[in-house]
């Protein structure tokens, strides 16, 4: 099993991964000239704002895990699925 702070490390990734994957989208929608530059700039702010937010959560639910876990490691690590994250 892998150990819960790689799951949520992973995780993060693959939705930042996922946002990079919708800004290439948007900017070749930009070349071809389907959206205007504002569109694309309020679209840049909505991916920063998801971006970071992941970033807060990540950090917020890392801090929970060492909580948890040095309260009662055998509790964590049998009863937390990477659904608690």
């Amino acid at each position: 099993m892998a150990r819960p702070a790689m799951s949520l490390a992973n995780k993060f990734i693959g939705h930042l991964n996922h946002l990079e994957k919708t800004r290439t989208k948007m900017e070749k929608l930009l070349t071809t000239g389907a959206v205007v530059r504002r569109d694309i700039e309020q679209v840049y702010a909505g991916l920063y704002l998801e971006a970071i937010t992941s970033l807060e959560r990540l950090i917020e639910n890392l801090f929970i895990g060492l909580l948890v876990g040095r309260a009662n490691s055998s509790w964590f690590i049998g009863n937390c699925s990477e659904s608690f994250f």
